[in-house]
């Protein structure tokens, strides 16, 4: 799999540099990203990162997201514009180091395997700004029912019920051949 966005950093220089880190996706990625979250358009997909050394092997890295999307609204499908502010936090830490500590991967929130190479914090970007994304996002609107006639038609609940339950349509069935 290719990386919508790819923003390779060695933790350890990071963190002795004491520099703040910037990312900001350009049309290419914020399209790929798009896709990628289901989100109809990323207009603007900026992240700030601190890298702190925390100890030997362990890294907190700080992030703060700033987005502009549109997604679309679960009832009408029209596009709803949102702004996502979001801050995180996650944790890298050596095997060795998180093996000394008793615990597993799983047991500790936002902790992240840290290997040889770079970390690819543009990912961690993308992974942090599915979760601050609505997973339902509704807009302002109504839908558009039709009317009765027009290949819509509007029925009770009752009747929606006994309609699709499988009980029923087998009822329906052996009235039919109690009929032949």
């Amino acid at each position: 799999m290719t990386p919508e966005t790819s923003f390779l950093v060695d933790l350890a220089s990071a963190a002795k540099s004491n520099k703040d880190l910037s990312y900001s996706a350009g049309a290419g990625h914020r399209r790929a990203v798009a896709k990628r979250l289901d989100a109809l358009e990323i207009t603007e997909f900026k992240t700030t990162f601190v890298v702190q050394k925390k100890g030997s092997g362990v890294y907190l890295v700080e992030g703060h997201i700033i987005a502009r999307l549109s997604q679309a609204c679960v009832r009408t499908l029209n596009p709803v514009p949102v702004v996502i502010d979001e801050k995180f936090e996650v944790t890298f830490m050596r095997k060795d180091i998180l093996e000394k500590t008793g615990q597993d991967e799983g047991e500790i929130d936002d902790i992240e395997i840290l290997g040889n190479a770079p970390v690819d914090l543009g990912e961690i970007a993308i992974q942090y700004l599915s979760l601050a994304m609505d997973p339902f996002p509704t807009g302002e609107g109504e839908i558009e029912a039709g009317k009765p006639g027009e290949g819509v038609s509007i029925i009770s609940e009752e009747a929606f019920r006994e309609k699709s339950s499988p009980f029923a349509q087998l009822k329906k069935t052996r009235k039919n051949k109690e009929d032949i």
